[in-house]
């Protein structure tokens, strides 16, 4: 863990970044606080589309429970000697909270990855993580729920 993420930090290092603070998720009690550092404009604007923007009054106090660093343009030249498949890595440290992409240009890894986050942290809290949607009848009072991969019509 450390030599990648290392490995990402000095990528980023002395570079214009996009910082992007967000929630992932919609219920304040459950939600998770995110910084997104990227070097990429269009990085940056995905997380901004993807994710829920705070307030203005929530950015004055926020604090990321979970930061990602995404390093895209690095590679990992030594990944052989640190037991890695190839020069792109996706890691996580569930300790730290952190997120570190390399050598990969895929925006979903930003989103998968705290989807990941979520479904490993809510049930630790008793709660049921589902990637889903949710509609009800006209009334309000029943509720279906639609699961499915991203792009099966579940919003549709």
């Amino acid at each position: 863990w450390a030599a990648v993420k290392d490995l990402a930090v000095k990528e980023l290092c002395n570079k214009k970044l996009y910082v992007v603070d967000a929630f992932c998720g919609a219920n304040p009690d459950t939600r998770m606080a995110v910084r997104f550092i990227v070097e990429v404009a269009w990085q940056a604007h995905f997380v901004t589309n993807m994710f829920i923007r705070p307030s203005a009054e929530e950015l004055k106090n926020f604090k990321p429970d979970f930061i990602v660093y995404n390093a895209s343009k690095a590679k990992v030249e030594n990944y052989k000697e640190l037991g890695l498949n190839s020069e792109t890595c996706v890691a996580f440290n569930i300790t730290s909270r952190e997120q570190v992409i390399i050598n990969t240009w895929y925006g979903g890894e930003m989103k998968k990855g705290m989807f990941s986050m979520m479904n490993y942290y809510l049930p630790l809290k008793g709660i049921a993580s589902m990637h889903c949607s949710a509609n009800t009848d006209k009334a309000g009072k029943n509720t279906a729920i639609f699961f499915g991969l991203s792009g099966t019509g579940k919003t549709t």
